[in-house]
This record gives structure tokens, C-alpha cells and sequence, in this order.
């Protein structure tokens, strides 16, 4: 906290990441104040189904919309709504205070079309196809979190840009590839290990798709996982 802290008060811009868990937001408040006393932005996520934490998503996961109406509206100075070509919409409460919480939206996502519609995840899958494109520190670049599957390394096509842009078209289908670049994140991790052991209060696997790959995570303490031992 004390660094975050000074980073904010040198001018540093940070955005929160938090993934929410059936019983624990009762610090929701005191993080909203902290968001609008430094003028940050807090994202709240809902905990993702994935095949790694499908025996603890139904315990721990958390809708957003209870937790925005009774902690969030209340500071609320507007609402606005952000669209997508692609993926999920998002709504950015901007609140008196200063600072901004944002969700994702899970309306109108379609899954008639490639790839989705033939994916055995879809029933499960809340993320939208192209909402980020990601690229790996081995160069792999996907635009599905639970279908890595669908990307390609990147180095086959360096100094080739026609050929990279074909094979980015087959992967999205019937999407505009220059219009999916200009308006979809990109997610660059640079390093092929994590230290923030994402996963649920208890439960020894974790939700992060990298997880069962080739990164690398540090063990997890025994009191994270509830046990008794120091």
C-alpha cells in the first residue's frame, strides 16, 4: 500500500483489478474512498468459469450488480455506457468524489458465430471473443482466454504482414481485423511467471488461464489456503 500510495501521489495513473468473492466485499466502501481520493479507476470482475476452478466457481462466485447497488450508486455522480464491436459493453460509474469503477456487461453477446459457436465452452464462457488480444512471452498471440488454441506465434510471420494479417482474419472470422486491432486492449505479459496465486479463498488450483501451461507460480502459503499451519 505504501508504494501503490506514493505512485498515486507522484502522478502515476493505476487501475484496481479486483475479482469479486461471495463473502468477501465488506471493504468495498473503504476502497471506493481510496478510489476517489486519488482519482483512480477500480475494475470489478466476476470470477470466470474455467475447467481449473469449475469446483469452486459455484461457492465463491459473486454477481456485480448487488454489490454496484448498494456500494457503488450511492457515490455515483453518472453513468456512462461503452460499446463494443467486439466482446462485452462496459459501464463506468464515475463518482462524486473523483474516480471511476467499471464493469462488463454480459448482454447481447453472440454466440452463433466462429468461433464460438462450435466451442465446448460457450454454455460456460462469460468473456466475450476479442475482447482483449493477448500475446504471451513466447509470442503467442489468442484472443480467447479458455482457447489458446486459436492463436499462433507470431515470429513465423515477422517482415510478412500480409500473410500475418491473413492468418489473423481466419482466427476471428468474419470481423474486420483492422477494426478489431483498433479498438480491442492488448494484453502483453512479459514474463512467464506470476506471483499473485489467483484463486479462491481455500482452494489449492486457481482460475488464471496460464496456470496449467508452462508459467511459473511460486507456492502458495498454507494460510491462504486455510489450513491451520503458520
Amino acid at each position: 500500500m505504501r508504494g501503490i500510495t506514493l505512485a498515486l501521489e507522484s502522478g502515476i495513473k493505476i487501475a484496481f483489478n479486483r475479482v469479486l468473492h461471495k463473502g468477501y466485499t465488506d471493504d468495498i466502501p473503504e476502497q471506493l474512498s481510496f478510489i476517489e481520493r486519488y482519482k483512480s479507476r477500480l475494475k470489478l470482475y466476476t470470477l470466470l468459469w474455467t475447467p481449473q476452478s469449475a469446483s469452486t466457481h459455484e461457492s465463491f462466485y459473486q454477481d456485480w450488480h448487488p454489490v454496484v447497488r448498494e456500494s457503488v450508486l450511492p457515490r455515483t455522480l453518472k453513468i456512462v455506457r461503452v460499446r463494443k464491436q467486439l466482446g462485452r459493453g462496459r459501464l463506468q460509474f464515475h463518482l462524486v468524489g473523483g474516480g471511476s469503477v467499471e464493469v462488463k456487461l454480459g448482454d447481447k453477446l453472440d454466440r452463433s458465430m466462429h468461433p464460438c459457436a462450435s466451442c465446448s465452452f460457450k454454455n460456460e464462457c462469460e468473456e466475450g471473443f476479442g475482447d482483449y488480444v493477448r500475446v504471451d512471452p513466447r509470442l503467442h498471440l489468442y484472443f480467447c482466454y479458455m482457447r489458446r488454441d486459436l492463436g499462433f506465434q507470431i515470429p513465423e510471420y515477422f517482415g510478412r504482414p500480409e500473410v500475418l494479417k491473413q492468418k489473423l482474419q481466419e482466427a476471428i472470422g468474419t470481423v474486420d481485423v483492422e477494426s478489431l486491432l483498433a479498438t480491442a486492449p492488448l494484453r502483453l505479459t512479459v514474463t512467464p511467471f506470476c506471483n499473485f496465486n489467483c484463486r479462491a479463498p481455500g482452494a489449492e488450483q486457481g482460475w488464471c488461464m496460464e496456470e496449467p501451461g508452462e508459467f511459473v507460480y511460486p507456492k502458495i502459503r498454507a494460510s491462504l489456503l486455510g489450513e491451520d499451519k503458520p
